[in-house]
């Protein structure tokens, strides 16, 4: 999925292009600021959004990311702002933000008035720096809503959709569009801390097992966002230019829910820590399997390193010296040698992978994952290792960026 509207993190304004997110060899600067960079002619001209907000990027750049894009939101959509204040049709991309989830029942009094407060301090922004919603063909660079309203009186009703002054007819539907703008931002800067996605690349070091993600930019992705959180998730996000690819992770049935993971995983945080992470910035109290779950799942530290096979007609434990199942008789001599087999070549794969990098033969972490939920007891740590490398091969088909040190 391609992020609607997205943003790039400061930090990476001379460095990645800010349309498409790629990195730019030869960066091609904007030619009306000093700030940002792109990677070509097309992704130059074709950037809409940077016109408007060019030249008033030093103060905006110290936005939190998620406030900035909901302000670039409005800068993308301003005709469907225009329609939607005036009750009309909209497009089927801001109909989709709009939709998303802002938890606004669940907020307390002074959350919500932080937000509103934020709104209309960015909505003032729009109002006085920026003439965002003259369409009139004539003098729609104008940024001075004075200069504007003074130019728009001036040309006849077909020069121009909306009058920027100089009516009382354009000056109430003005005003009446500012409103629907901080409405519209008040929604975003609801939904997106609960909705957004960053949008990553893999930093690539010299000792590749120090190679880690990291945030370059932001980005709303109204399908990705109706994804529900789980502690142990069935597919796992990778960064491609501004979109994102969705993978599976384990083997996932017909009429199975897909299931994300919002940055808190069992292997990683305790569950008293996941439930509080997740209640202070999703606004939910988690009940997925790992922190529902009587076994109390532990940490990848704690987790355990032997393997308990099962009987995959009826569950049951299965002994390494007695492969034979005690309740249903199955024989599982086979699957316990190819278990152990397979669970052998992975181990080799990880160390040599970790060491240089080199995917080719990440089959065997497949093989080895699914064989896994078919014949063991999860999770155990050669489990949790094999998704671990695996998500680290996708990262190498997906943004990447090779450090020098």
């Amino acid at each position: 999925e391609e992020a609607q509207v997205w943003t790039v993190l400061p930090g990476k304004w001379s460095s990645h292009c800010q349309y498409c997110l790629n990195i730019c060899r030869a960066p091609l600067p904007c030619p009306k600021c000093p700030d940002v960079v792109f990677c070509s002619v097309d992704c130059l001209s074709t950037d809409t959004v940077h016109q408007m907000e060019c030249g008033y990027l030093p103060e905006l750049q110290s936005l939190p990311k998620m406030v900035y894009l909901a302000f670039r939101t409005i800068l993308k959509y301003r005709k469907d702002i225009v329609h939607y204040s005036r009750k009309k049709d909209t497009s089927v991309e801001f109909s989709q933000l709009m939709s998303l989830i802002t938890n606004f029942q669940s907020r307390s009094p002074v959350d919500i008035t932080k937000r509103a407060t934020l709104a209309l301090f960015l909505s003032n922004i729009l109002r006085n720096t920026l003439a965002v919603f003259s369409t009139c063909n004539k003098y729609s660079f104008i940024n001075r809503p004075d200069l504007a309203a003074e130019l728009c009186s001036r040309v006849s009703v077909g020069d121009v959709d909306i009058c920027m002054g100089g009516c009382v007819k354009g000056r109430l539907e003005l005003e009446s569009i500012y409103n629907t703008t901080q409405i519209v931002l008040l929604k975003c800067l609801q939904s997106y801390p609960c909705n957004a996605h960053e949008i990553s690349e893999l930093q690539i070091t010299k000792q590749f097992r120090y190679s880690a993600n990291a945030d370059i930019g932001a980005g709303a992705f109204p399908f990705l966002s109706l994804l529900n959180h789980s502690c142990n998730p069935n597919v796992v996000r990778h960064s491609v230019g501004r979109g994102t690819i969705l993978r599976a992770l384990r083997k996932i049935a017909a009429g199975e829910e897909l299931l994300d993971n919002y940055g808190y995983h069992y292997a990683t945080h305790a569950v008293p820590e996941r439930r509080r992470a997740l209640r202070s910035q999703y606004l939910f109290t988690c009940g997925c399997g790992p922190c529902s779950d009587r076994k109390n799942w532990p940490t990848f530290e704690d987790v355990r390193r032997s393997v308990t096979v099962r009987c995959c007609r009826c569950n049951s434990p299965l002994l390494k010296k007695r492969p034979t199942c005690g309740t249903c008789g199955k024989n599982a001599s086979k699957a316990l040698q190819k278990m152990d087999r397979v669970a052998i070549e992975a181990s080799k794969f990880i160390q040599t992978f970790i060491s240089d990098s080199d995917p080719s033969n990440s089959s065997i972490i497949f093989e080895f994952l699914k064989l896994c939920e078919i014949h063991a007891e999860l999770p155990f740590r050669l489990y949790n290792e094999c998704q671990e490398v695996i998500k680290q091969v996708w990262n190498l088909q997906s943004n990447s960026k090779t450090l020098l040190t």
